[in-house]
């Protein structure tokens, strides 16, 4: 047995073992290696049926042209037949030889084609031939159809030789398709595999910036606990305590005069004296803000009140407003406001960060599917293939 019918038996099963078939199990990562070896074995048929076929074409060649000189040498002229007849006869002889040796040329210029192409164009060839030929044929035939149907069988037989030697082999183009189909498989995979491999790093690269951003924002918390802790932060907590208890009664005495100076009634008393009335409703309106401008304490005359107290409170409530200044925010404050903010800057830079994660996971869940299922088709074929 020659190696191209060995090879065939490899290729198409042909070998019955008694014993049950043991399938090799092929891990994915063999594939490569084992495409490779196939292609190559691929190729070598390939260059086998070329030369196969190649040889047929050069038989064609040879039976063609012995053929040609035949009908080149057909002297029609002493039968007994009339003129036209024999003219038509001519013509149609000298056009069917013309597009036999054309067929012949064309067959020769495709040789160099890859071997797909090569079947495809002899077919292409042939067809042409037949589709040409077949009306000079006929005619041709009235007078020297012996002759002719010679040079016609030589041309169907190697048409059905071509034919028997394509189908007999059809399973090296199959195998061909299932290959480069596998290596594409393989190429998607290797691509797949790399991005699932990039977004595994970018994870993990997300999860220890995350990690160091928590151990920051813990640093800070406990940053910000020692401060609380100070003597100064206690002390100026008292002092804002303080301030808050003395804006607290000063909030209560405020109210308790506005009840006794019942500002309602000032304005219906005074509604006619465009002065007072103004004076009035700034007290009805915002009575701390109408208090410290009224410099002169204008009021006093107006509410004409000889409640020696009441008009104490007032000038005291006065008096308070005026020194009772906003506390500057302390040393203490600065700094808890500084770690506060950027407390809130790790916060946010940690919501990002797992937000990235999640979108990458999301990502990586679907290569990972996307994956599997080249990995699986890519098990089918290496089947179909080994």
């Amino acid at each position: 047995m020659d190696l191209l019918n060995k090879i065939k038996l490899i290729f198409t099963n042909e070998q019955e073992e008694k014993d049950e078939t043991i399938k090799e199990i092929i891990q994915i990562d063999e594939l490569p290696s084992k495409l490779e070896s196939k292609i190559n074995e691929l190729t070598a048929l390939k260059e086998q049926l070329k030369d196969e076929i190649s040889k047929r074409v050069s038989d064609f060649e040879v039976e063609a042209n012995e053929k040609i000189i035949s009908l080149e040498n057909i002297d029609i002229s002493k039968r007994k037949e009339y003129d036209r007849i024999k003219i038509i006869v001519k013509e149609n002889l000298d056009l069917y030889i013309s597009h036999l040796k054309r067929t012949i040329d064309n067959l020769k210029d495709i040789e160099k084609e890859e071997l797909e192409e090569y079947i495809n164009k002899i077919f292409s060839v042939l067809n042409e031939f037949n589709r040409i030929s077949s009306m000079p044929f006929e005619k041709a035939t009235i007078l020297i159809g012996d002759e002719l149907s010679s040079t016609r069988t030589i041309v169907r037989l190697f048409i059905q030789d071509i034919n028997e030697i394509v189908e007999n082999n059809n399973f090296i183009f199959e195998k061909d398709r299932l290959c480069n189909a596998l290596s594409n498989l393989l190429s998607e995979s290797k691509q797949l595999a790399l991005l699932h491999a990039e977004i595994e790093r970018k994870i993990s690269e997300i999860n220890d910036t995350l990690k160091n951003s928590r151990i920051e924002h813990e640093l800070l918390k406990r940053k910000l606990s020692k401060i609380k802790e100070r003597n100064d932060f206690k002390i100026d907590n008292q002092e804002k305590l303080n301030y808050r208890k003395r804006l607290d009664s000063l909030e209560k005495d405020i109210q308790f005069i506005k009840r006794e100076l019942d500002l309602k009634s000032l304005l219906k008393k005074f509604h006619h004296d465009k002065i007072i009335d103004q004076l009035v409703r700034g007290y009805t309106n915002d009575f701390k803000n109408a208090l410290e401008d009224d410099k002169e304490l204008k009021i006093i005359d107006v509410i004409n009140s000889n409640d020696k107290k009441l008009i104490s409170q007032l000038k005291e409530i006065r008096n308070t407003l005026i020194s009772l200044h906003p506390l500057s925010p302390t040393k203490t404050d600065k700094e808890i406001a500084l770690i506060e903010e950027k407390m809130k800057e790790r916060i946010a830079h940690m919501l990002n960060l797992e937000s990235s994660i999640t979108k990458e996971i999301k990502i990586k869940e679907k290569l990972s599917t996307k994956l599997q299922k080249i990995n699986s088709d890519l098990m089918e074929k290496a089947l179909a293939i080994f």
